[in-house]
């Protein structure tokens, strides 16, 4: 035992300045809040719709249109005990769904498969919401039938409770459940009575509410913005981004065109976005021959 005061070492120093760095970049950019657009509005009234009638909504879109951040918020905001989101997750089976059921509703998954849907039957009561994200994944799987198998489980659970459910995904889950509409899936597709198909892209709508909120105009279509000799229009990118990346890619291109205004000292514009968009359009290049002459 010794009174000398040990050196901190010089890995642990470093990796505390880079989580530091990172902390305030992160800072610097802001955090990008949830913005209730048109396309969210449509998945809260889904939600609303699933709860009154007590019955499963189906809700389908691509990938990146805001449907997971619109269903969390919607829970947070509708909460009080009553409001259930659950993720799905892809090769997890019949099991590793239920167990995720009961995890999301407090219940302990040291049990079997039998015991669970038990305490998770008597855990549902009617006037609850049941919210089923990502519900596409369960057919990644090895078992060829496990997705209808887990797909009945479900409508066992919602027949018994008599509450309502919101079941999500990509185009995927319908298809998945037409395949076996006059089959498996006949019971469950004829309760599920109300749809909402989303749109195939962020909408005008949707990208001038979160513009709004961020204190910027949805641009002109003739607008042209010049950064480092690059001149590009604001309008072309976000219908380009839309199209084909989806609404991530447009609010993270926000996220950090404000860092660069931060930095400057002034507010988000059109040049602070478009150099953002050039500079991770630069970042997503490859650069060089990869060591072959």
């Amino acid at each position: 035992r010794t009174q000398n005061r040990l050196d901190v070492p010089a890995k642990l120093v470093k990796a505390i300045n880079a989580f530091l760095q990172i902390e305030k970049e992160r800072g610097i950019g802001g955090k990008t809040e949830f913005v209730l657009t048109p396309t969210a509005k449509r998945i809260w009234t889904a939600c609303d719709l699933a709860r009154e009638s007590q019955t499963p909504v189906f809700v389908t879109g691509v990938s990146h249109i805001g449907k997971t951040e619109a269903l969390t918020n919607y829970a947070r905001n509708n909460n009080h005990g009553r409001t259930i989101y659950i993720r799905m997750k892809a090769a997890s089976g019949l099991g590793g769904m239920v167990r995720k059921i009961a995890v999301s509703l407090g219940i302990s998954d040291k049990s079997c498969t039998a015991n669970l849907l038990d305490y998770i039957q008597r855990a549902l009561t009617a006037d609850m919401l049941l919210i089923f994200d990502e519900v596409h994944l369960l057919q990644y799987t090895y078992r060829l039938a496990s997705f209808f198998a887990c797909m009945e489980v479900l409508r066992e659970l919602l027949d018994n409770a008599k509450c309502g459910a919101v079941l999500c995904g990509t185009e995927l889950l319908l298809e998945k459940m037409r395949a076996g509409e006059h089959k498996e899936m006949e019971q469950l597709m004829r309760r599920g009575v109300h749809r909402f198909p989303l749109p195939a892209m962020p909408t005008t709508g949707d990208l001038t509410a979160i513009l709004n909120s961020l204190g910027l105009e949805f641009p002109d279509r003739k607008l042209e913005v010049t950064v480092k000799n690059v001149t590009d229009r604001p309008y072309e990118v976000l219908r380009q981004l839309a199209k084909r990346d989806g609404l991530k890619s447009i609010t993270e291109r926000l996220r950090y065109g404000r860092k660069i205004a931060a930095k400057r000292k002034a507010a988000l514009s059109w040049e602070s976005f478009v150099e953002a968009h050039c500079i991770i359009a630069a970042n997503g290049e490859v650069s060089g021959n990869g060591g072959w002459e």
